[in-house]
Protein backbone atom coordinates (compact mmCIF):
# COMPACT_ATOMS: atom_id res chain seq x y z
CA UNK A 1 0.00 0.00 0.00
CA UNK A 2 1.73 3.31 -1.09
CA UNK A 3 -0.49 5.70 2.01
CA UNK A 4 0.13 9.25 2.03
CA UNK A 5 -1.81 8.66 5.52
CA UNK A 6 -0.54 8.60 8.82
CA UNK A 7 0.17 5.29 10.41
CA UNK A 8 -1.27 6.59 13.42
CA UNK A 9 -4.59 6.26 13.47
CA UNK A 10 -5.94 6.43 17.26
CA UNK A 11 -9.62 6.39 15.80
CA UNK A 12 -11.47 3.26 15.37
CA UNK A 13 -13.93 1.89 13.47
CA UNK A 14 -16.68 -1.35 13.51
CA UNK A 15 -18.23 -3.77 10.70
CA UNK A 16 -21.32 -5.13 11.16
CA UNK A 17 -23.45 -8.01 10.21
CA UNK A 18 -26.70 -8.89 10.58
CA UNK A 19 -27.74 -12.82 10.18
CA UNK A 20 -30.94 -13.08 12.21
CA UNK A 21 -33.81 -12.44 10.02
CA UNK A 22 -34.27 -14.84 7.34
CA UNK A 23 -34.15 -12.26 4.24
CA UNK A 24 -30.46 -10.69 5.68
CA UNK A 25 -29.46 -14.90 5.51
CA UNK A 26 -29.22 -14.67 1.65
CA UNK A 27 -26.02 -13.01 1.50
CA UNK A 28 -24.79 -13.63 4.98
CA UNK A 29 -21.79 -15.82 3.69
CA UNK A 30 -20.41 -13.79 1.65
CA UNK A 31 -20.93 -11.04 3.42
CA UNK A 32 -19.10 -12.06 6.43
CA UNK A 33 -16.24 -13.58 4.65
CA UNK A 34 -15.90 -9.90 2.87
CA UNK A 35 -16.14 -8.43 6.59
CA UNK A 36 -13.09 -10.80 7.61
CA UNK A 37 -11.19 -9.65 4.60
CA UNK A 38 -11.82 -6.01 5.22
CA UNK A 39 -11.28 -6.29 8.99
CA UNK A 40 -8.45 -8.44 8.55
CA UNK A 41 -6.83 -5.81 5.60
CA UNK A 42 -7.38 -3.05 8.29
CA UNK A 43 -5.52 -4.83 10.73
CA UNK A 44 -2.67 -5.57 8.72
CA UNK A 45 -1.90 -2.25 7.42
CA UNK A 46 -3.27 0.19 11.28
CA UNK A 47 -3.04 -2.37 13.72
CA UNK A 48 -5.99 -1.57 16.64
CA UNK A 49 -7.91 0.85 13.98
CA UNK A 50 -10.79 -2.07 13.50
CA UNK A 51 -12.58 -3.29 16.67
CA UNK A 52 -13.86 -6.43 14.58
CA UNK A 53 -16.56 -8.15 12.99
CA UNK A 54 -19.38 -7.97 15.25
CA UNK A 55 -22.36 -10.04 14.13
CA UNK A 56 -26.23 -8.59 15.44
CA UNK A 57 -28.67 -11.60 15.58
CA UNK A 58 -31.76 -10.03 17.07
CA UNK A 59 -35.11 -11.72 15.36
CA UNK A 60 -36.93 -8.68 16.60
CA UNK A 61 -34.95 -6.60 14.34
CA UNK A 62 -36.72 -5.96 11.00
CA UNK A 63 -33.40 -3.38 9.82
CA UNK A 64 -30.89 -5.60 7.82
CA UNK A 65 -29.19 -2.19 6.64
CA UNK A 66 -30.34 -3.70 2.70
CA UNK A 67 -27.01 -6.41 3.47
CA UNK A 68 -29.64 -8.99 1.77
CA UNK A 69 -29.60 -6.86 -1.15
CA UNK A 70 -25.96 -7.40 -2.37
CA UNK A 71 -23.17 -9.54 -1.60
CA UNK A 72 -19.97 -7.90 0.27
CA UNK A 73 -22.21 -5.80 2.29
CA UNK A 74 -21.78 -4.66 5.28
CA UNK A 75 -22.26 -1.51 7.68
CA UNK A 76 -19.96 0.83 9.01
CA UNK A 77 -19.49 2.63 11.95
CA UNK A 78 -16.29 4.85 11.77
CA UNK A 79 -16.25 7.20 15.26
CA UNK A 80 -18.25 7.94 17.88
CA UNK A 81 -19.11 11.28 20.07
CA UNK A 82 -15.80 11.29 21.42
CA UNK A 83 -14.04 11.90 17.92
CA UNK A 84 -13.50 15.03 15.76
CA UNK A 85 -14.89 15.24 12.64
CA UNK A 86 -11.17 15.33 11.40
CA UNK A 87 -10.67 12.60 13.09
CA UNK A 88 -13.24 10.52 11.39
CA UNK A 89 -12.56 11.75 7.90
CA UNK A 90 -8.82 10.60 8.27
CA UNK A 91 -10.59 7.25 9.06
CA UNK A 92 -12.70 7.48 6.42
CA UNK A 93 -9.29 7.58 4.26
CA UNK A 94 -8.21 4.98 5.40
CA UNK A 95 -10.49 3.00 4.74
CA UNK A 96 -11.07 4.13 0.99
CA UNK A 97 -7.43 2.97 0.88
CA UNK A 98 -7.79 -0.62 2.17
CA UNK A 99 -11.09 -1.40 -0.23
CA UNK A 100 -9.55 0.20 -3.09
CA UNK A 101 -6.80 -1.99 -2.54
CA UNK A 102 -9.50 -5.25 -2.44
CA UNK A 103 -11.00 -3.85 -5.37
CA UNK A 104 -7.92 -4.29 -7.54
CA UNK A 105 -6.94 -7.94 -5.51
CA UNK A 106 -4.73 -7.14 -3.33
CA UNK A 107 -5.70 -8.78 -0.72
CA UNK A 108 -2.92 -11.53 0.25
Amino acid sequence: MSSKIEKVIPKRLAIYLWKSLPKSSINYEENYRFAELLHNKIEEEYPGLSRGVLVKNNEYKQNTYNQELFGSSVLLEIGGFENTLQEEYRTADVLAEIIQDILKGDNK
